[in-house]
């Protein structure tokens, strides 16, 4: 069987199991699936990241006992909550969302430059920011600036833009929440970046009070 076919065996039964797992569970009453584990597993179904990256992202949250797959013969209740903010977020990441569009929590998997980063394989386009280019000055500073304050590994919940939700050039457009930063506004702050004023007027974000401290 070609290595390919077999990541995506690997990865539709391991996405069915926990699937089956969590709703059969005994503590599925009172929870469901979901929104940004069935939007993951969106962009795995048209080919957006890849079946490695979405096993990988499944192992992952299995392996940190987000996911929990019962054993068939034996469910067990639940394990208490932490107090860790960041199983808070994983739990319930609308509390740093606005709008009605995506809500994505999800660990960074690649640093790109000063307004791009990847989560979970998915490029992310950091809104209303205008980074320096490759090769253009300042560039390696802004790509650095980000790469420090949400490394790859991080936690990170990506709070997708209502009014952009096409993105760009394949990327999602949105607002980064990452150890506690709003990615978009402090690397404005820091002088890396410049505001993208020319898509205040068509930005969710545009009456933030970020996004107004820099111009829009």
């Amino acid at each position: 069987m070609p290595l390919k076919y077999s990541t995506k065996l690997f990865a539709g039964a391991l996405a069915f199991a926990l699937v089956v797992g969590i709703t059969s569970s005994a503590y599925s009453q009172e929870s469901f699936l979901p929104e940004w584990i069935k939007t993951i597993a969106g962009f795995w179904s048209s080919n957006q990241i890849s079946d490695e990256e979405f096993v990988g992202a499944l192992q992952y949250l299995v392996k940190e006992g987000i996911l929990v797959i019962p054993e068939q013969s034996q469910i067990e209740p639940p394990p208490e909550k932490t107090d860790l903010d960041i199983q808070d977020d994983f739990l319930d990441p609308t509390s740093k969302c606005s709008g009605t569009a995506g809500c994505i929590p999800g660990y960074v998997t690649e640093n790109i430059d000063g307004d791009t980063l990847k989560i979970y394989g998915k490029s992310i386009r950091l809104v209303l920011v205008d980074a320096p280019e490759i090769g253009d000055s300042g560039y390696e500073e802004a790509r650095d600036f980000i790469a420090e304050n949400c490394p790859v590994g991080s936690f990170a919940i990506v709070d997708e833009d209502d009014f952009q939700q096409e993105g760009s050039h394949d990327r999602m457009l949105g607002v980064v929440h990452c150890n506690g930063v709003n990615l978009n506004d402090a690397i404005l702050d820091a002088g890396l970046a410049d505001l993208y004023s020319k898509f205040c007027s068509s930005s969710e974000f545009k009456k933030s009070k970020w996004a107004r401290n820099h111009g829009c």
